[in-house]
């Protein structure tokens, strides 16, 4: 995940706060990823026929506390 992000979408290593793993029914695995710029923001991404979509995010409470909302989300790239 962290070579896409990098490779395809142009971020520096240091953009990124984390990256999670997770097993799923559908999709089977898909990565959390956190960005330093929103640490309360949560992206979803996952693979499928060899491409990565961004599928969603979630605004953490503390976040929405903060007033995060979807007009201010800076790393959100809706495939769709």
């Amino acid at each position: 995940m962290s070579t896409y992000l990098i490779e395809e979408k142009g971020f520096v290593k240091e953009d990124i706060e984390s990256i999670e793993g997770k097993w799923g029914k559908l999709p089977a695995f898909y990565a959390i990823v956190t960005f330093k710029n929103e640490p309360d923001v949560e992206y979803t991404y996952f693979a499928h026929d060899n491409d990565i979509f961004q599928f969603s995010y979630k605004i953490t409470d503390k976040g929405g506390d903060e007033g995060i909302v979807e007009g201010n989300l800076k790393n959100y790239y809706p495939h769709f």
